[in-house]
């Protein structure tokens, strides 16, 4: 995975300013969108360089399944909805708006499972919003 940072330019809009942090799922960029001006967070998704191209294929799916769902959610209260998707170099980029973040960030006191519903299936959990965390 091509990690270049800050000032690097993704799908000729968003252009990467800082890395916010990083995990198993991907790295987390501050971003400007360049076409509508406002700062985003973009989060460039884990797809390993080395897994067969079936696998890397299966994964891109389900990180796009996942945005999809995420999007569906704009409305939910505790859960950041994603804004933009753009595929770049077979990786998908997931565009969420800053603004939500910070305001979930001031949310730290709550744990995941208490915000979705945790793992299981409930109607609130995500399992039930399409999410398999």
């Amino acid at each position: 995975m091509d990690m270049r940072g800050s000032g690097r330019s993704v799908a000729g809009r968003y252009r990467l300013r800082e890395r916010l942090g990083a995990g198993g799922m991907g790295v987390v960029w501050r971003a400007d969108d360049e076409l509508l001006h406002v700062e985003v967070a973009l989060k460039q998704v884990t797809i390993g360089d080395w897994l067969p191209d079936a696998e890397r294929e299966q994964r891109v799916a389900r990180a796009m399944r996942e945005a999809r769902n995420a999007a569906r959610l704009r409305e939910h209260p505790h859960i950041v909805s994603v804004h933009d998707v753009v595929v770049e170099d077979g990786v998908p980029w997931h565009c969420r708006l800053i603004g939500w973040l910070r305001a979930m960030s001031r949310t730290r006191a709550m744990r995941c499972p208490d915000v979705v519903g945790g793992a299981g299936s409930g109607p609130c959990s995500g399992r039930s919003a399409g999410f398999s965390w």
